[in-house]
């Protein structure tokens, strides 16, 4: 038991965005401890690590990097339209994106992009997305944000930015090459 706990424990250093998810299970094994008779805790803990395992894996770098720039779906093609900036220097990464059916018909709604990674080099920085709202007169396409801030990466270097798109029987890579991070002030 003492070494799958070191195990999550590793996992969770490695991945550091997700710290929150760690100190949040945590929490609830605490509560679990306390609530949870003697010979079920082993159980319970065993199911909550799975869940946090899963939750924090990853994609590989190569395998985010391979992502095509078009992907067809369901007879329909969709394209990335990634916008990523920072307000000023010292302020953290923001990102937006558009996912567009190429062939301007209404975006279904049964797909949906649920992350996004973005990779600089060898750095990658992942993070949930939230709906945004598009305007209502494009609805070929589906406006996406960022959850968190990122990191301090530029301004004025390219990145590659890969979306996530999940539907009810399946996932998908979509990928961007080349987003410039620019600054406002």
């Amino acid at each position: 038991m003492a070494s799958l706990r070191a195990f999550l424990q590793k996992i969770v250093r490695k991945f550091s965005e997700k710290i929150r998810i760690y100190l949040y299970t945590r929490k609830c094994l605490t509560n679990i401890h306390t609530r949870v008779s003697f010979s079920m805790r082993p159980v319970v803990f065993i199911i909550i690590s799975i869940c946090l395992f899963i939750m924090c894996s990853r994609y590989d770098i190569d395998e985010l990097l391979a992502a095509p720039e078009k992907i067809e779906i369901d007879s329909r093609e969709y394209v990335l339209d990634a916008g990523l900036g920072r307000g000023g220097l010292g302020s953290l990464l923001y990102a937006g994106t558009y996912i567009i059916a190429v062939d301007s018909q209404p975006f279904p709604s049964s797909l949906d992009a649920d992350s996004m990674y973005v990779i600089n080099e060898g750095d990658v920085w992942a993070v949930a997305l939230i709906d945004g709202e598009p305007p209502p007169e494009e609805n070929y396409k589906i406006r996406k944000r960022a959850k968190d801030e990122g990191p301090e990466w530029g301004p004025d270097i390219y990145v590659d930015v890969v979306v996530r798109l999940v539907d009810p029987d399946s996932f998908y890579l979509l990928k961007q090459s080349d987003v410039l991070i620019s600054v406002t002030y």
